[in-house]
Protein backbone atom coordinates (compact mmCIF):
# COMPACT_ATOMS: atom_id res chain seq x y z
CA UNK A 1 0.00 0.00 0.00
CA UNK A 2 1.35 3.48 -1.20
CA UNK A 3 -0.06 6.71 -0.77
CA UNK A 4 1.08 9.41 -3.94
CA UNK A 5 0.20 12.32 -5.20
CA UNK A 6 -2.28 11.71 -8.33
CA UNK A 7 0.62 12.99 -10.56
CA UNK A 8 3.11 11.07 -9.44
CA UNK A 9 -0.11 8.26 -9.86
CA UNK A 10 -0.54 8.63 -13.34
CA UNK A 11 3.22 9.06 -14.05
CA UNK A 12 4.10 5.37 -12.83
CA UNK A 13 0.44 3.65 -13.26
CA UNK A 14 1.46 2.90 -17.52
CA UNK A 15 5.08 1.72 -16.74
CA UNK A 16 3.67 -0.37 -13.54
CA UNK A 17 1.22 -2.10 -15.98
CA UNK A 18 2.96 -2.70 -18.75
CA UNK A 19 6.48 -3.60 -17.23
CA UNK A 20 5.52 -5.82 -14.39
CA UNK A 21 2.02 -6.51 -14.67
CA UNK A 22 0.90 -5.25 -11.24
CA UNK A 23 -2.36 -3.34 -11.30
CA UNK A 24 -3.18 -0.52 -8.68
CA UNK A 25 -6.17 -0.35 -7.02
CA UNK A 26 -7.41 3.02 -4.87
CA UNK A 27 -8.36 2.85 -1.77
CA UNK A 28 -11.08 6.30 -2.36
CA UNK A 29 -12.41 4.76 -5.60
CA UNK A 30 -13.50 1.10 -4.01
CA UNK A 31 -14.47 -0.71 -7.18
CA UNK A 32 -13.10 1.49 -9.75
CA UNK A 33 -10.90 -0.54 -12.17
CA UNK A 34 -8.20 1.95 -12.75
CA UNK A 35 -6.34 -0.21 -15.65
CA UNK A 36 -10.50 -0.18 -17.53
CA UNK A 37 -10.72 3.21 -20.39
CA UNK A 38 -13.63 4.88 -17.10
CA UNK A 39 -11.10 4.11 -14.80
CA UNK A 40 -7.95 5.67 -16.74
CA UNK A 41 -10.07 8.87 -17.28
CA UNK A 42 -11.03 8.89 -13.51
CA UNK A 43 -7.51 9.21 -12.44
CA UNK A 44 -6.57 11.42 -15.32
CA UNK A 45 -9.26 13.81 -14.20
CA UNK A 46 -8.63 13.62 -10.48
CA UNK A 47 -4.35 13.95 -11.73
CA UNK A 48 -5.57 17.30 -13.17
CA UNK A 49 -7.67 18.70 -10.37
CA UNK A 50 -4.72 17.75 -7.96
CA UNK A 51 -2.36 19.72 -10.38
CA UNK A 52 -4.39 22.99 -11.33
CA UNK A 53 -4.65 22.99 -7.47
CA UNK A 54 -1.02 22.53 -6.61
CA UNK A 55 -0.69 26.00 -8.96
CA UNK A 56 -3.27 27.69 -6.67
CA UNK A 57 -1.82 26.86 -3.73
CA UNK A 58 1.70 28.35 -5.31
CA UNK A 59 0.28 31.33 -6.55
CA UNK A 60 -1.97 32.38 -3.05
CA UNK A 61 1.36 31.88 -1.14
CA UNK A 62 3.09 34.22 -3.99
CA UNK A 63 0.91 36.45 -3.05
CA UNK A 64 0.66 36.28 0.48
CA UNK A 65 4.50 36.64 0.68
CA UNK A 66 4.85 39.95 -1.83
CA UNK A 67 1.80 41.28 0.38
CA UNK A 68 3.94 40.72 3.75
Amino acid sequence: MATLPPKAVSGIIKPLHTDAGVSVESLDLRGVDLTSPAGKLQLTVLAAVAEMEKGRIVERTKEGLARA
